[in-house]
């Protein structure tokens, strides 16, 4: 604690030791939590999944990663290397960007939790609070001075390398994303600090993708993490038990729909008893399409 400048006297920590590495940060601040959700289309009407994540705010952010990587998709690009290159949907260093500068900088006292929002062109990170009265949105697409709203948090992320003290965040986010593609929004509205992530087409950005092949549903480009798992135990004949044991999931409408349909829609996978869809006896087992995507 003493080495990253954390007070400690007779017995107490301070609140960012709490917030760092309390086993249950949440007892004393209830709102220190981090909020995901996949929503279907473009607004926040249908929930595909949702999660909320507590504990200490690295386990937060590691937690929020996976959720992104589990509801995003990838895609496979063949080079002279021996291994296929994979491209996320939108940078990785972007998005854990954003997470660490609300985790950092969000306001703890105040009522609300960071939220990460994907919808099917974008991803927004929400951050309850205001903006340091001498920081502007124009500014924040710029080099600026550097405002941190908890220093000691701050502090703590420098020491981890996580976080500079430049003022170059939201700058490194605009500069990660412009190799991707992506447009970079950020917004000040409803007691809130919103940056937002949005895919262009290739009519917008002026040419090709920069991730190809996004929008073709049922090809390499076009799986997610959790749908290739699937897919490989659906090398032998598998039951939706088993399907939802391999990747974490519990909930069995909103696994088919989710899932195993669109599997079953790019000709992926095939019903054992086609008839019959949600029969208890169903088993699931790979076409001759889905095997030779897992070449």
């Amino acid at each position: 604690m003493r080495n990253i400048r954390l007070p400690f006297a007779h017995g107490t920590y301070c609140n960012a030791a709490v917030l760092l590495f309390g086993k249950d940060p949440q007892r004393f601040f209830v709102e220190a939590q981090l909020k995901c959700g996949r929503f279907k289309g473009t607004d926040s009407v249908d929930f595909q999944d949702e999660q909320t994540y507590e504990g200490p705010i690295l386990h937060q952010l590691n937690e929020a990663m996976g959720f992104i990587g589990r509801n995003t998709r990838r895609a496979y690009r063949i080079s002279g290397s021996p291994e296929r290159e994979v491209i996320p949907e939108y940078p990785a260093d972007a998005l854990r960007e954003a997470l660490i500068n609300a985790l950092c900088h969000r306001h703890y006292a105040a009522v609300g939790t960071i939220q990460v929002r994907i919808y099917d062109d974008r991803i927004e990170v929400w951050n309850p609070g205001h903006l340091p009265p001498d920081l502007t949105v124009r500014k924040l697409y710029h080099r600026h001075a550097s405002y941190p709203g908890n220093p000691l948090i701050a502090h703590a992320l420098y020491r981890a390398r996580l976080i500079e003290h430049w003022g170059t965040g939201t700058v490194r986010i605009i500069g990660a994303c412009k190799e991707a593609g992506i447009k970079v929004s950020f917004k000040a509205t409803m007691g809130s600090f919103i940056v937002a992530l949005t895919r262009q087409t290739a009519q917008e950005g002026g040419g090709e993708p920069m991730a190809p092949g996004w929008d073709q549903v049922g090809t390499k480009s076009g799986l997610s993490r959790d749908q290739v798992i699937i897919l490989r135990h659906c090398r032998s004949e598998a039951p939706l038990v088993v399907l939802l044991s391999a990747i974490g999931r519990k909930h069995r409408t909103k696994f088919r729909n989710q899932f195993i349909a669109p599997l079953v829609a790019a000709g992926l996978i095939e019903y054992t008893i086609p008839d019959k869809p949600n029969s208890r006896l169903q088993k699931y087992r790979l076409t001759a399409k889905g095997r030779e995507y897992l070449k």
